[in-house]
């Protein structure tokens, strides 16, 4: 039982001494509660406009979908202001990668386009009425603004 805790301890010391040899790497840990050593960025937080979403449905597909992707670290749906705050480690995924993902879930992402055929298989209560998704489209189309405003419910 003492060599089980002494070759636990020296395991633990080994990586706190490797972390903070390595020049300060970050101890990343994952929704699902994994942990990673040697993440040679900071974290990053963005927020992504999601005018497409319509319910609490919405904000968990998003959520679920992106919390499965490596390097994303947390996501929160404010569907009441369509858009997300995504933390994650900018060198396991990137921020085109993220909102790539988000369109392929079947939602608008700033301003990509969603999925069609993921658009299609969504729940009626997730898909916007045809009336605001060609205001949406023309919105896209007519935009230079790289702060484009979404409407609000």
């Amino acid at each position: 039982m003492k060599n089980i805790k002494k070759l636990s301890m020296a395991i633990a010391l080994t990586l706190i001494v490797t972390n903070l040899y390595a020049g300060g790497t970050y101890l990343e840990t994952y929704q699902d509660g994994d942990t990673s050593i040697g993440a040679s960025e900071p974290p990053i937080s963005i927020q992504v406009k999601l005018p497409s979403i319509q319910c609490g449905m919405c904000a968990s597909t998003i959520e679920n979908g992106l919390n499965e992707q490596t390097g994303i670290l947390s996501v929160d749906v404010d569907v009441v202001e369509k858009e997300s705050t995504v933390n994650y480690n900018p060198s396991k995924i990137s921020e085109q990668e993220i909102i790539t993902h988000i369109t392929k879930l079947g939602y608008w992402a700033n301003q990509q386009a969603a999925d069609s055929s993921a658009f299609s298989q969504l729940d009626g209560c997730c898909q916007i009425s045809d009336k605001d998704l060609k205001a949406l489209k023309k919105r896209n189309s007519n935009s230079t603004d790289k702060k484009w405003k979404f409407w609000k419910r």
